[in-house]
């Protein structure tokens, strides 16, 4: 490699290193903006990052001052931005792309047809033109650096897949109730949609359901679900009693991987005593996942996290089917759903 080729390889690690600090810094704004919620897989997204400008090294000729105006750019670019275009589904590569589903089994149902191709096989080895960008920035973020190395670098290439039919269902569950105001609501729909986003992208054939709860619950569509409001109380054991008949009539757990996601902010009836704990045990025993995410929930514990706890604990170890976390801003979206799909308990 010649002198010129070496600065352009310097010149590209500098710009990688640089792009991936400021799209790392945009990632929790942009993930709750409405732009991008809603927004088709393919729809690009324009995100707004500061202006980079590549570095300018100049040979100084032989024998003159060494007190020069140094190595350039040597001076911020004001307000200057640049555009970067991306989809929901490169989004989704940089936030999600290594989460899998917890405790998935197979299951009778769970068998594989068909053949397609995609363009997504990822190798370490490839020709320049190939070089996937994100995904080398993303290697390097795992290592906790912000800049590349050879060891780095991904190459994509087509690649023949097979079909697979994932035994799989996925509930989601979202409080409608009074007390779930537009903040609440708005939070619990950005990790839902997120979340709905991943799971068509990484598990296409896995069985999606919409469940509503106030003072019944309610199976809705997807449209519904993140659209529609309702009001009044908050009914939490007749909801899981509709979704385990749903389930048992459906999805049995023989054939079916079952998964539950509820989203509240804790406020339930205060007369719900040993039937609802008995129900979540069996949600627990009978599903691989059954998570919980609390939205600006209580500053303490509430009375529905209690009674996951309570129901979880059993003979000193929390069940491995609970998951909990908590989402009290936008910035929590992001770890909450790491901690539920990806984590160990809480």
């Amino acid at each position: 490699m010649d002198l010129y080729d070496h600065k352009g390889e310097l010149d590209r690690q500098w710009y990688l290193r640089k792009l991936s600090q400021a799209i790392k810094a945009k990632l929790p704004e942009l993930i709750t903006q409405e732009a991008v919620m809603g927004s088709a897989p393919d729809q690009r997204i324009r995100v707004a990052v500061r202006k980079l400008e590549e570095p300018d090294f100049r040979y100084q000729p032989q024998g003159s001052a060494g007190q020069g105006n140094g190595l350039g750019p040597g001076q911020e670019g004001g307000d200057d931005v640049v555009w970067i275009e991306l989809t929901t589904e490169e989004i989704m590569d940089l936030l999600l792309e290594d989460l899998k589903l917890p405790r998935l089994d197979d299951k009778p149902r769970g068998v594989l047809h068909g053949e397609e191709d995609r363009y997504d096989d990822v190798s370490t080895h490839g020709p320049w033109s190939n070089i996937d960008k994100r995904r080398s920035l993303y290697q390097a973020a795992k290592q906790g650096r912000d800049y590349l190395t050879q060891d780095d670098l991904r190459y994509r290439s087509w690649r023949t897949y097979p079909k697979p039919v994932t035994a799989a269902v996925i509930t989601l569950v979202r409080d409608a109730s009074g007390s779930m105001d537009e903040s609440k609501r708005y939070l619990s729909k950005s990790a839902a949609w997120w979340l709905v986003q991943w799971i068509r992208r990484q598990y296409r054939y896995a069985e999606i359901r919409y469940f509503l709860h106030t003072t019944v619950p309610v199976e809705v569509d997807e449209k519904d679900f993140f659209n529609r409001e309702i009001t009044g109380g908050t009914a939490i054991l007749s909801t899981y009693q509709t979704i385990l008949q749903l389930w048992d009539h459906d999805f049995p757990h023989e054939d079916w991987n079952r998964y539950l996601l509820h989203f509240s902010d804790g406020d339930i009836w205060s007369d719900y005593g040993r039937e609802l704990i008995e129900i979540i045990q069996t949600l627990l025993s009978t599903s691989s996942l059954l998570g919980y995410f609390e939205v600006e929930g209580h500053k303490g514990v509430s009375p529905l996290w209690s009674l996951f706890r309570k129901s979880a604990e059993l003979g000193g170890h929390f069940h491995p089917a609970m998951r909990m976390a908590k989402i009290d801003s936008k910035e929590h979206i992001l770890p909450a759903i790491r901690a539920v799909i990806d984590g160990h308990g809480s």
